[in-house]
């Protein structure tokens, strides 16, 4: 690769950082639009405090979503970013096992 690794690493990082934070804000959105967490029902015994929090279960439901999402989102980017070295590195290997047969004739 002709990108150095410090430069590389710093793009993962910052490509990671904002594809969680883009993927956070619009799956956030959409939970808050779509009203997801009021959809979830319990019918079992639950602690006292749990009635307490329930009127704000809109609230904690769309920040527990959007950061549960910008850390998926940005980890599986970031894991992307740290494999592709190797699916490069694979691919050169291959291509030269391919044609070294015919580089010693």
């Amino acid at each position: 690769m002709k990108v150095p690794f410090e430069v590389y690493l710093s793009t993962a990082f910052f490509s990671s950082f904002l594809a969680g934070l883009i993927g956070a804000v619009v799956l956030g959105f959409i939970t808050y639009i779509f009203n997801l967490p009021q959809m979830i029902i319990y019918r079992g015994a639950v602690p006292q405090f749990i009635f307490v929090i329930s009127q704000y279960s809109q609230i904690i439901g769309t920040v527990l979503a959007v950061v549960v999402s910008f850390a998926v989102i940005g980890g599986v980017t970031y894991l992307v970013f740290l494999m592709y070295p190797s699916v490069v590195a694979g691919t050169r290997r291959r291509n030269i096992d391919a044609t070294l047969p015919y580089a010693i004739n």
